[in-house]
């Protein structure tokens, strides 16, 4: 019987000594045409990101329907305005990168 105490409950199958098998998954992600699929859905990816991250929006401050779609809007306007900024000192600046957040 294999004796169970000496590995973690938590281990990987690598920390066990087990070998893993490798992906095909990630294989594919490697290429150049995958990346070039996947490019729209990362920049959508990275501008819900930036909402999340900036302005709090996944969590309302108020409750109810009216108060949280004007929270949203008040965040729309505050984004256009940072990404604004951004472009306006980065064109006035070109040494400068436009951090979005």
């Amino acid at each position: 019987m294999r004796d169970l105490e000496d590995r973690s409950p938590h281990a990987s199958p690598a920390a066990q000594g087990t070998p893993r098998k490798p992906c095909p998954a990630r294989a594919e992600q490697k290429t150049d045409t995958w990346k070039n699929t996947y490019a729209p859905r990362a920049g959508v990816e990275g501008t819900a990101n930036q909402a999340l991250n900036i302005t709090g929006i996944r969590r309302a401050r108020d409750g109810g329907l009216p108060k949280g779609q004007l929270q949203h809007a008040f965040s729309a306007v505050a984004l256009n305005a940072i990404r604004l900024d951004a472009q306006r000192n980065s064109a006035a600046d070109p040494d400068r990168s436009a951090g979005l957040g």
